[in-house]
């Protein structure tokens, strides 16, 4: 391992950046050296430019994995090489609004009834019925679940937050049939990996869902992702008060909630439409039509 990585992984460590999250930035500098060949302190200003054209040009990656690029450059130049002037050339691209895909109640339901393997039926219901994203579920710790409070706690979430979030007869009664067949460790992960010392995977997750996805017949594009869309939408339509749901979520700002106002159809329909107050329903004579 070189210096450079060394100093990078112990800055990243200092400032207690998720695991995860240091592995990407290590990654994300390693490959913008080896597309060089030549060492990232040896590159300057119209390096980084043309690495991140060749990005989006030549790569077509995504917004998130370009700006996964740009954030981990940005920290390596200034936690790193103290170079604040080379940080300036690293711009962010510009977030695409795109409303996310939302499965209905019957899609819903459709999907946990293909889902034949009892672990991975059990985690997708706790990410739909808690609103969690793929990751916490799959850290969930037994000593997690309360019971008696109704509640379930999540640690160490997006950007280190922790938060509650409700647990309701409905998940608890299949949490405890859970329960009874797996018998996980009262200190241990609740959903464990294939090495029981650590948990599930968020790719075998994803592969469980995409697999009960084509047997439901469900053509969206979705991931299991959607199920967190589809938590918040569906409180959205059954009148649940945006604050709320951006708590169950974990959004810093309400903003981030607020785009589940805007994928709410049954929300939508109930708005009066202004042409129903200034023309009330009245009854028409039929005969007018043929004159």
């Amino acid at each position: 391992m070189s210096q450079l990585r060394i100093r990078m992984a112990e800055e990243l460590r200092l400032r207690n950046y998720r695991e995860v999250t240091a592995k990407e930035y290590l990654y994300a500098v390693a490959r913008y050296a080896r597309y060089f060949m030549k060492s990232p302190d040896e590159l300057g200003k119209d390096d980084v430019r043309k690495y991140l054209l060749h990005l989006a040009d030549e790569r077509k990656l995504s917004f998130s994995s370009i700006n996964t690029a740009c954030c981990a450059l940005r920290f390596f130049y200034r936690h790193v090489m103290h170079s604040p002037d080379l940080i300036e050339a690293i711009p962010f691209q510009r977030r695409r609004s795109r409303l996310p895909m939302i499965l209905s109640g019957s899609e819903v339901l459709r999907l946990f009834e293909c889902t034949s393997v009892l672990k991975n039926r059990t985690i997708l219901m706790t990410m739909y019925a808690c609103g969690l994203r793929v990751g916490e579920a799959c850290r969930l710790k037994v000593q997690d679940i309360d019971g008696k409070r109704g509640s379930i706690r999540i640690s160490d979430g997006k950007g280190g937050k922790s938060r509650y979030v409700m647990l309701q007869n409905r998940l608890c009664e299949e949490l405890r049939f859970y329960f009874k067949a797996h018998r996980p460790d009262k200190n241990g992960w609740l959903f464990p990996g294939a090495d029981p010392k650590r948990p599930i995977t968020a790719r075998a997750v994803q592969k469980a869902f995409d697999k009960a996805k084509r047997l439901a017949g469900i053509e969206k594009p979705v991931s299991c992702h959607t199920l967190r869309h589809s938590f918040a939408t569906h409180l959205m339509e059954s009148g649940t008060n945006l604050r709320y749901i951006q708590e169950l979520l974990g959004h810093r700002s309400p903003r981030t909630t607020a785009i589940y106002t805007r994928v709410s159809v049954q929300a939508a329909i109930k708005v009066e439409s202004p042409l129903e107050r200034l023309m009330p329903q009245q009854p028409r004579n039929e005969e007018s039509l043929l004159e």
